[in-house]
C-alpha cells in the first residue's frame, strides 16, 4: 500500500510527502472518508495516512515482531500530521493499525494507573473507539467493562472513583479470561493477511 507519494505531491524538508490536515479537506471529504479525490484517485482516509506498508513483509512476521512494527508504523504516520488533527490523525489510521493504536494506550494507561487514569488522559477519549476494538477482537467482557467505565465516568455520581477502582479489577479479570493477548495476536495476523492477499 501506497499512498501519498505520488510524484507531483510537495515534500517537507525530510523528504516525506506533505499531507493535508484533515480540517483543510472540503465539506464533502470530511463528511464522508471513503471519498475518493478526483484528482489523485487516493481516498481522504489514505491521503491522511502517508505511510508506506509492506503488507506481504508483514505477513511474514512473528506476533511479538508484528506489534512493533506495525506501532512503528503508527507512531510515523501520526507524527507527520499537525498535532491538532490527533483525533483525524487516528480516525485515518487503516485497520488494523487502528485498533492496535487504541488498545495499545488502553493497556497502557489502565496499567499505569487505572480506568480512572486513563478516562482522566487525553487518550479517554477515544474510550468509545476502544471498547469497539476490543469487541472487534474478540474480548467482549474487556468490552463491556470499559462501557460500563465509560457510563460510570459520564454520570459522575457519588462514589463513580470508586466504582471506577472496582471496574479496573473487572476489566483485568476479564483480560485474563479471555486471553486478550492472543485475541490481538489472531486479529492482527488476519488483518494483515487479508491486505497481503489484496496486494497480490
Amino acid at each position: 500500500m501506497l499512498v501519498c507519494r505520488k510524484r507531483s505531491q510537495p515534500v517537507d524538508d525530510r523528504g516525506g510527502p506533505v499531507c493535508r490536515p484533515h480540517r483543510e479537506l472540503p465539506a464533502q471529504a470530511r463528511r464522508d472518508e471513503r471519498l475518493v479525490d478526483v484528482h489523485s484517485g487516493v481516498s481522504v482516509s489514505d491521503r491522511l495516512f502517508c505511510v508506506e506498508i509492506d503488507w506481504k513483509r508483514l505477513t511474514r512476521l512473528e506476533a511479538a515482531q508484528l506489534q512493533v512494527e506495525m506501532l512503528a508504523l503508527v507512531e510515523e504516520a501520526i507524527d507527520r500530521l499537525d498535532e491538532t488533527t490527533g483525533a483525524d490523525a487516528v480516525a485515518a489510521l487503516p485497520e488494523p493499525l487502528k485498533t492496535l493504536w487504541l488498545l495499545d494506550w488502553l493497556d497502557f494507561e489502565i496499567a499505569q494507573g487505572s480506568m480512572l487514569a486513563y478516562l482522566h488522559n487525553s487518550h479517554g477519549q477515544f474510550a468509545a473507539d476502544a471498547a469497539e476494538a476490543l469487541g472487534n477482537i474478540g474480548a467482549s467482557r474487556m468490552a463491556s467493562v470499559l462501557r460500563q467505565a465509560i457510563d460510570v465516568r459520564q454520570a459522575s455520581e457519588v462514589g463513580w472513583q470508586e466504582l471506577l477502582e472496582t471496574l479496573t479489577g473487572e476489566y483485568w479479570a476479564a483480560a485474563d479470561k479471555e486471553d486478550w493477548g492472543r485475541l490481538l495476536d489472531d486479529y492482527l495476523a488476519r488483518s494483515v493477511r487479508y491486505h497481503g492477499e489484496q496486494t497480490a
